[in-house]
């Protein structure tokens, strides 16, 4: 069997974004630093928009910033039906409607010119227990970059300039896994940040998104990874079972229907050679 990773759940991420003070392999969770304003942003986006690890942190920490990653510039915010290329401090909490990620390169797309033009709009809710548009304000607000420096400076990462690499997303993800999440040490090989596309793929497929809907929010090309990773849930295929048991059954094929001559003999039609 292929083993691959399970989707997250609302529950668990949830947990993850209320994980309290741990210190664990060298990291120390605090709520108030950079690092974690930044960690709880790309947590709440990728649980909204789904994108790729590669998309948030960079392989190691020798890897160069390159052009094509998220930055502060692929960020486009609505204010009172207005779209303005940065935060004021001023309306940081104040009339903000959402806010578009516009996309760059990708695996699927090594070049954006599939989905850099399609963003993705991220609304803002104040009430929401988890919500990539306040976490994304909160980290503009922590951030404070000025306005030429934005198309230079990732998006995500361990302080304002920096970039995230995977190992530093990876460990927190473990930290925020185990401790917030309560997920076991077990259980945990099963999940990885891929299960974040595979939790809002499934989420969609369960809300009855159509095929293309899903393939454009996952920004897929295809149908293989549909196929793959929006999967039905237990309760859904639960339904199908219980509605199976009253379900009336009485279709026909047409080899089946009865005939007023007998079986067709190909031989006496002429249609075969005889002996």
């Amino acid at each position: 069997l292929v083993h691959r990773k399970l989707p997250l759940n609302n529950a668990i991420i949830l947990g993850m974004l209320n994980t309290p003070h741990v210190v664990f392999k060298g990291l120390s969770v605090d709520w108030s630093q950079y690092f974690w304003i930044a960690t709880c942003a790309w947590v709440s986006t990728l649980a909204e928009e789904g994108s790729r690890k590669e998309a948030i942190a960079k392989e190691s920490s020798a890897t160069p910033f390159r052009r094509g990653r998220l930055t502060f510039a692929s960020l486009t915010w609505l204010l009172g039906g207005v779209k303005c290329v940065a935060l004021g401090q001023a309306t940081l909490c104040h009339g903000v409607d959402g806010v578009y990620l516009t996309y760059g390169v990708a695996k699927n797309d090594p070049f954006g010119v599939f989905f850099s033009t399609t963003p993705t709009f991220l609304p803002y809710d104040a009430h929401s227990p988890r919500n990539a548009c306040r976490a994304l304000a909160a980290l503009e607000r922590a951030a404070n970059i000025p306005l030429g420096a934005r198309a230079t400076t990732p998006l995500f990462g361990p302080s304002p300039g920096a970039e995230f690499t995977h190992n530093e997303v990876e460990r927190a993800f473990e930290v925020m896994m185990l401790f917030g999440a309560r997920v076991s040490v077990r259980e945990l090989a099963d999940y990885s940040v891929h299960s974040f596309r595979i939790f809002l793929a499934c989420a969609l497929m369960a809300m009855k998104r159509t095929r293309e809907q899903i393939k454009r929010a996952l920004r897929w090309r295809g149908d293989e990874s549909l196929d793959i990773y929006a999967r039905t849930n237990d309760s859904e295929w639960a339904s199908h079972i219980y509605a199976s048991y009253t379900a009336v059954v009485d279709s026909t094929v047409a080899a089946r229907l009865p005939r007023a001559v007998g079986p067709f003999d190909l031989e006496t039609a002429g249609l075969l050679p005889s002996d």
